[in-house]
């Protein structure tokens, strides 16, 4: 379960680096097109500022490649551990994600059904407990009357005689 917490983990931050990656982008082909348009600005502002940017673009982009790196580590990891998940599966990492993913569903799809199995299974036995301690509980009382049903019996006997 803690495999499938960091798998989840680190499939959402994959999705977060992927968006913040598209903004970033976006930002660059902004910044290039700004860049090609004559401006009022000084050169020495904008390549200073493109500069600077173009830095803030190379350090999300190395942070983004550690945490993919990252990812990637950790899916071979599994991979190497439980091979047997990925059988069907190349050597493309998002495939094997996809597998894993996968996999993880089916064994949640058997975890409820064994659960449900256990519930039911509790219940029939409970239902079962509880009629055996009330024929018990019948049992004894009968048991109870048997004496006084003897003891009758010989009271009239001995009228008789």
């Amino acid at each position: 379960i803690v495999i499938f917490r960091e798998i989840n983990n680190l499939r959402s931050q994959l999705v977060e680096r992927d968006e913040q990656l598209q903004e970033l982008n976006e930002k660059y082909s902004e910044i290039v097109s700004n860049v090609e348009k004559p401006s009022i600005e000084t050169v020495d502002n904008e390549t200073q500022t493109d500069e600077q940017q173009k830095d803030k673009l190379a350090q999300i982009n190395n942070k983004l490649k550690r945490a993919l790196q990252n990812i990637k580590e950790k899916i071979q990891r599994i991979v190497n551990e439980k091979p047997e998940l990925f059988i069907n599966s190349s050597d493309d990492t998002v495939e094997r994600l996809d597998n894993l993913l996968s996999a993880i569903e089916i064994l949640q799809n058997e975890r409820d059904h064994a659960l449900q199995k256990i519930d039911q299974l509790q219940n029939t036995n409970r239902d079962q407990i509880d009629n055996m301690s009330s024929s018990i509980t019948v049992q004894s009382n009968s048991e109870d009357s048997l004496p006084e049903d003897y003891q009758k019996q010989i009271d009239q006997l001995q009228k008789h005689l």
